[in-house]
């Protein structure tokens, strides 16, 4: 009797075991599903300072306050999802007995960055955007690690790749409705309404941003739900490739089988696994389409890289199993070799041979002075958009907040050390991906399969997933129409997509040959575009990276297992507890931040600014590490100047100017913050005469963003007014300066209408003298 209790527990442990660790993997897909169909950035935004400074066009402001803002929620959601993905993996293995621990140095690498990432994050000046960047990169890495483990078992891998060649079938439906159908409205849409669009997003008519946004508006390239054509570029090279090699494997599945069939075949019947691998094939091409519908010449040239390499490896692939270890000796070498000549190509002429990259080279020449200045902790995740600034070049037009270059860019985020850890983690991945794979298993003899029924379920639940993310953190409008068509069909097609990879012909199955190889060399061709872009640190695009290089990693696993056993049980309840302490100290505060702000937002469509007020307050006061909405409260309280009798209006500039001190307290590194305070002492003096202390702040401000000519222009503006003639014109020469720097077709060329004004700035001036 005893010895049956006994069974009859070790199966009940088992089975729950199974459950829970199939739980984890449930949620890792939903996590990765969810964020591939909202536009998270790791650059936080604020629509409510947009807001108020809109508010004497309330009508045109109506679409854009509906949308409101969720992009710091969404980042710290999904955060939390990846790590309740770990926290119910670890509780899995603890109920069975052990928890498997495999390439235990990419787990001390993970570790490691951690803290030094973190260490960049308290000393950031900004330290809001670093903390949020940490925890956000920390629980992806952390995902990774998982991934690592759990993925060893062929079928999870199988139906892993499955579900991303579902999400690039959906995605590139996305974009080609979006070249098709979306550009065609929205240039029409602009067109009509152009001044009420760009007041929407606060841009002045003729302004640089104006004339920016128009172009990139008037642009054909797709840009998915990232919203961002080099970024959306990047993720359709892991997914083309993942689903070429998926569809190719159902093809020669389908082959196999008609040899068999054939016989039993009816005469005009169709064979069901042929049309299914036909069907399948479908998707790779509309990725494929799509990929040179971005129109992003680093993403496609990656891309045919990949391809090929690809194809190369799949014909020599028993050579190069032999000697593996020396194909990447030499392709480390060659890459080496291609970063020295770059490099010596931009030294010697101090440019690269197009204009695109001519514009990244005056990047990375910025970047490595910010590094040599921060060499020990860097400035911290999220942080480098405006320390750029003050090393900008003045020919470098663009006010970048990242340096489009991964390894430039880890080593200014994280400093010396935590840049090398990031890299480390990064060639260990990469490395690991080349090593031949030793848990191949046989088609015709392979795992038991989950059953149809439990694969529609799991389809289900992704679509309402992929529907819930775009309702909740898409910035879907709440109408009915739009949500059919931002929401409900994209959730849909997803549906249709993942069906259309996983239907045999006869069932839903994962029976396939899922390749391995063809998704290992979209990740590198993936890390090839990051030498000139920045994908690795979008979420959704680092997620899917980070796992499936993990997913990669575990299939060619030759290292010792490690299980923890005795210190199974502390180690699970250490980490659920410091996931509960996650959502305490990230999300919790995140949610009523935003739920401050989108109601303050709300105040506004309804043209009640001084209701906006109190919650933009509010949102300020629970964040002490947020400049962002401290400078929004500022902006709100200058809003509201026109709706209050002159008696208050001093009270409430008085609130105003402390909260922009609570701005440029919480970062000292942000012109915009010290540019918003030198304005609201202008306000405040009497016929709007500008005092010491105003010209001080604005000083301050120029000498955080010394190449803004219209800065300069600015503070020239308040020079003039004070009587300091001299020092005004100094500003109009420096301004002009810097102008005459840029290319001739800029958008940051100076209109007719602002040369005048320059020219009637410098009369008033010299009249003076």
């Amino acid at each position: 009797m005893s010895e049956k209790l006994k069974s009859s527990s070790w199966i009940t442990q088992n089975r729950l075991s199974s459950a829970l660790e199939t739980l984890a993997f449930v949620i890792l897909l939903a996590c990765i599903t969810g964020r591939c169909f909202i536009s998270e950035t790791p650059v936080r935004t604020s629509a409510l300072g947009k807001a108020a400074a809109q508010l004497a066009q309330p009508q045109a402001q109506e679409d854009l306050l509906q949308a409101g803002e969720y992009n710091e929620l969404a980042r710290t959601t999904l955060a939390v999802g990846l790590l309740m993905a770990v926290g119910v993996w670890l509780l899995a293995g603890a109920i069975k007995g052990h928890i498997p621990i495999r390439h235990g140095w990419f787990v001390m690498l993970v570790i490691i960055f951690a803290i030094l990432s973190a260490l960049s994050a308290y000393g950031a000046s900004d330290k809001r955007s670093a903390i949020t960047s940490w925890f956000e990169q920390a629980s992806i890495l952390i995902a990774a690690v998982m991934a690592v483990q759990l993925f060893r078992e062929k079928k999870k891998f199988n139906l892993f790749l499955a579900i991303l060649v579902g999400i690039g079938g959906a995605l590139a439906a996305k974009g080609l409705y979006q070249v098709f159908v979306e550009v065609g409205d929205r240039i029409g849409d602009f067109e009509i309404y152009r001044d009420e669009r760009l007041a929407q997003l606060g841009f002045a008519d003729d302004s640089p941003s104006a004339r920016a946004y128009e172009a990139r508006l008037r642009s054909k390239s797709a840009l998915g739900f990232i919203n961002l054509s080099n970024i959306f570029g990047s993720l359709l090279i892991v997914l083309f490739l993942t689903s070429a090699g998926l569809a190719l494997g159902k093809l020669t599945e389908a082959i196999k089988r008609f040899k068999t069939d054939k016989a039993t075949l009816k005469q005009g019947e169709i064979h069901l696994p042929t049309l299914a691998a036909i069907i399948t094939l479908i998707i790779p091409a509309l990725i494929g389409v799509v990929l040179v519908f971005t129109n992003s010449r680093g993403a496609i040239l990656a891309g045919i890289f990949a391809s090929i390499v690809t194809v190369a490896v799949y014909f020599w692939r028993k050579q190069l199993s032999r000697h593996w270890r020396k194909a990447v000796i030499i392709t480390i070498v060659i890459f080496l070799l291609g970063l020295a000549a770059v490099v010596g190509y931009g030294l010697e002429k101090d440019r690269l041979p197009t204009k695109t990259m001519t514009f990244r080279w005056y990047y990375w020449t910025g970047a490595g002075e910010i590094f040599r200045d921060n060499i020990v902790h860097g400035v911290g995740g999220g942080n480098f958009g405006s320390h750029y600034l003050q090393y900008r070049r003045p020919e470098a037009e663009e006010s970048v907040k990242t340096p489009h270059n991964t390894i430039v860019y880890s080593a200014c985020q994280f400093g010396l050390a935590g840049g090398l850890c990031y890299l480390g983690l990064v060639g260990y991945v990469l490395v690991g991906m080349c090593k031949p794979e030793k848990n191949q298993q046989s088609l015709e003899q392979p795992n038991k399969q989950d059953s149809s029924q439990k694969t529609i379920w799991l389809i289900m639940l992704l679509c309402l997933v992929a529907l819930a993310a775009r309702l909740a953190f898409g910035g879907v409008p709440r109408d009915p129409n739009v949500i059919i068509f931002e929401a409900i069909l994209p959730a849909a097609v997803l549906g249709a997509m993942l069906l259309a990879a996983l239907w045999t012909g006869r069932k839903l199955s994962i029976q396939h040959d899922c390749s391995r190889l063809a998704l290992a060399c979209g990740l590198g061709g993936f890390f090839l575009h990051n030498m000139v872009s920045y994908s690795l640190w979008i979420p959704a695009t680092a997620t899917v990276f980070w796992i499936a290089a993990g997913a990669c990693l575990a299939q060619s696993d030759t290292s010792r297992e490690r299980k923890i056993t005795f210190a199974r049980w502390p180690v699970a309840i250490v980490t659920a507890i410091l996931i509960v302490c996650s959502i305490a100290i990230f999300w919790r505060p995140s949610y009523r931040k935003t739920r401050f702000q989108n109601t303050a937002l709300e105040q506004f469509r309804k043209n009640t600014p001084i209701g906006a007020l109190a919650f933009a307050h509010a949102a300020a006061i629970l964040d002490k590490f947020d400049a962002l909405t401290a400078a929004d409260a500022a902006k709100v309280s200058i809003a509201n100047l026109p709706f209050v009798p002159k008696k208050q209006q001093l009270e409430l500039l008085n609130g105003a100017a402390k909260c922009a001190e609570k701005a440029i307290e919480r970062d000292l590194e942000n012109y915009s913050h010290w540019k918003l305070a030198a304005d609201i002492e202008v306000f405040k003096s009497l016929n709007n005469k500008p005092s010491t202390k105003a010209l001080q702040l604005m000083a301050r401000a120029i000498g955080l963003n010394p190449q803004n000519s219209r800065l300069r222009i600015d503070y020239a503006k308040m020079l003039l007014n004070s009587g300091e003639n001299k020092k005004s014109l100094n500003e109009l020469e420096q301004a002009i300066k810097i102008e005459q720097s840029l290319l001739p077709e800029s958008f940051y060329r100076f209109s007719e209408k602002e040369l005048a004004e320059i020219k009637e700035l410098q009369r008033l001036a010299q009249s003076s003298l």
